[in-house]
C-alpha cells in the first residue's frame, strides 16, 4: 500500500479535501485584478493542472477572457458584459458570440443585469422548466417581474432562439420605456403599426438602442445572437444601471 506524504511528512488515514485551481477558478481570480484594481496576480504549479489552464494569462495579458472573440466585432461589449457578471461563457474559455441567444438565457441575463438575483422568487410554472433546471430560479423572477411569459400557460420553451422583436420588448420592459421619444420614431417597413411589438421596437429604435438594416427593415422574426444582445447591454448600460 502507497503511503501519502505532503512535503516528506506522511498524512494519517483518513479523508482530506484538496483544492487546485481549473480554468473556471482561473479565470475568476483575474476578473479581481481588474475588478479591485488589482497590480498584479500569481498562481503556482502542481503539475496536475490541464495544460491549458495557463492560457488564461496570456488571454488575460490581451485583455480577453474567451478565446471566439479576439477580433470578433463585439469583443468590446462581450468583456463588458462578461466584466459585469450580466453574461457568462458558453464553456470555460468560449463564449460563442455568433450563436443564437436562447429564452433561458435571455431571462438569466436580464435578472442579472437589474440586480433581481436576491429576490424572492416564485417556481417558474412551466412544464418545460423542472425546478433542477439551470435558469429555473431566473425564468421564475423575469416571469414574477412581468418581463417575460412563457409561450403558452404551461410552456417557456426556454431553449427557443429569442428574435429580435421578442428582445426589443423586453428590454423596453426592463428599461420601462413605454413610449418612443417624439419625432424620433424611425418607421421600418415590416413591422406594421398594429404589431404586437411595434410599440417597444419604436421606444428602443427612437433612443437608438436598435438599429434596423439596408432597406428600412427591422427584421423581427430573426434571431438575434449573443454578441447582439452584449452589444445591445452596452448600449441601455446607462440606463441598467442608474
Amino acid at each position: 500500500m502507497v503511503k501519502a506524504t505532503v512535503n516528506g511528512k506522511e498524512l494519517a488515514a483518513g479523508n482530506y479535501t484538496v483544492w487546485f485551481d481549473n480554468e473556471q477558478s482561473m479565470k475568476a481570480k483575474l476578473k479581481l485584478v481588474g475588478k479591485y484594481q488589482l497590480k498584479g496576480t500569481g498562481s503556482w504549479s502542481l503539475n496536475q493542472e490541464a495544460d491549458d489552464t495557463w492560457s488564461y494569462y496570456q488571454l488575460w495579458a490581451d485583455g480577453f477572457y474567451f478565446t471566439d472573440v479576439q477580433k470578433h466585432w463585439a469583443q468590446t461589449d462581450v468583456l463588458n458584459a462578461a466584466n459585469r457578471g450580466w453574461m457568462l461563457g458558453t464553456a470555460a474559455d468560449t463564449f460563442a458570440p455568433d450563436a443564437a441567444l436562447t429564452r433561458a438565457e435571455a431571462a438569466t441575463i436580464i435578472v442579472r443585469a437589474l440586480g433581481l438575483e436576491s429576490a424572492a422568487a416564485a417556481s417558474a410554472a412551466f412544464k418545460d422548466v423542472p425546478a433542477t433546471h439551470w435558469a429555473s430560479q431566473a425564468i421564475g423572477l423575469a416571469q414574477l417581474k412581468g418581463l417575460m411569459q412563457g409561450i403558452s400557460d404551461d410552456r417557456f420553451a426556454p431553449d427557443q432562439s429569442m428574435t429580435r422583436e421578442q428582445v426589443s420588448a423586453l428590454l423596453s420592459r426592463a428599461l420601462k420605456l413605454t413610449t418612443p421619444v417624439s419625432g424620433a420614431v424611425k418607421p421600418f417597413t415590416d413591422v406594421p403599426a398594429g404589431s404586437w411589438s411595434a410599440e417597444a421596437i419604436a421606444a428602443m429604435s427612437s433612443r437608438g438602442l436598435v438599429d434596423g438594416f439596408d432597406g428600412g427593415t427591422f427584421r423581427p422574426l430573426a434571431s438575434l445572437t449573443r454578441a447582439q444582445m452584449a452589444a445591445l447591454l452596452s448600449r441601455a448600460q446607462p440606463l441598467l444601471t442608474q
